[in-house]
């Protein structure tokens, strides 16, 4: 048999999980505690719980945050290369060796062909490398009339 205390408790809960969505039995219980009417009432953290599982009740989880997706973001459509040194890409990629040191690669491939232009490794890189690396591959073959990244 359900005492009174508990059925009021049940309803109290209900109550506040329809108001309150998002709240689970942690901020459900705080709520009553600021009630008047539960002042002086020991409302146990089990005992809330085991009412809150036996009422069915659950907060709703939050909102993921949807993606935008590429189309929307104004982001240009990728060149496909058409002959040899139309697209070229570079990328950085890294690695750790035996001594535990990182090291870093500079990748420079021409997408026709997919030959590498450049590979240089090096612990850091600064923008004044990188620079200087295509520099010398545009004075090599010729400047390419994009660039990917």
């Amino acid at each position: 048999m359900i005492s009174f205390e508990e059925a009021q408790l049940r309803a109290d809960l209900r109550a506040v999980a329809q108001t309150y969505l998002a709240w689970g039995w942690r901020k459900a219980r705080w709520h009553l505690l600021e009630q008047p009417q539960w002042d002086g009432v020991a409302l146990n953290k089990k005992r809330l719980l085991r009412l809150w599982r036996l009422e069915g009740l659950t907060c709703n989880p939050k909102a993921r945050k949807k993606r935008r997706s590429r189309s929307c973001a104004g982001e240009r459509k990728r060149l496909r290369a058409e002959y040899p040194m139309h697209v070229v890409s570079f990328d950085f990629h890294s690695d750790t060796i035996s001594c535990g040191w990182h090291i870093r690669f500079f990748n420079v491939v021409d997408e026709f062909t997919q030959t590498a232009l450049a590979i240089i490794p090096r612990r850091s890189f600064t923008a004044t490398d990188v620079v200087a690396v295509l520099e010398d591959i545009i004075a090599e073959t010729g400047i390419a009339p994009a660039l990917s990244i």
